[in-house]
């Protein structure tokens, strides 16, 4: 029958090294996400959402991005993924671009001024550096 030691309580220290050595092993990780939009709503629907998670994973396996927690909020997304910084930016940009092509697709999208086609805008815009945080798409 073996014996067994007992060990003494690691420090603090030691946990915190062990906890960056696994994070520096298991990694890169990057967050992901889009400004706010302080007046206009992405999501509106639950149908829309899971047309996202669908098309979230569709570009997930394309660029090799292994998604760890998402938030698709009502006016913003988040996101934390694993994988290389390149391919998290075009899985990134990719979703967006499908999500606008989603809204586009409604019928409603092709008259001016409806909801989806002011949510296109706002997913193709969200990230622009030159647009002032917390500004909203119009």
């Amino acid at each position: 029958m073996e014996q067994y030691v007992k060990q003494p309580p690691m420090t603090e220290r030691q946990i915190e090294w062990m906890q960056e050595q696994l994070f520096e092993e298991s990694g890169p990780f990057y967050q992901l996400s889009t400004k706010p939009l302080e007046n206009d709503l992405i999501f509106t629907e639950d149908e829309e959402r899971r047309v996202a998670v669908n098309l979230m994973a569709i570009s997930a396996k394309e660029f090799r991005i292994e998604i760890l927690a998402y938030a698709l909020m009502s006016n913003h997304l988040h996101f934390i993924v694993r994988g290389e910084l390149v391919e998290g930016l075009a899985f990134f940009n990719r979703l967006k671009k499908r999500l606008s092509n989603y809204f586009s697709s409604f019928p409603a999208a092709q008259g001016t001024g409806s909801r989806i086609e002011e949510q296109m805008e706002c997913l193709q815009q969200a990230d622009r550096p030159d647009r002032p945080v917390g500004t909203a798409c119009r």
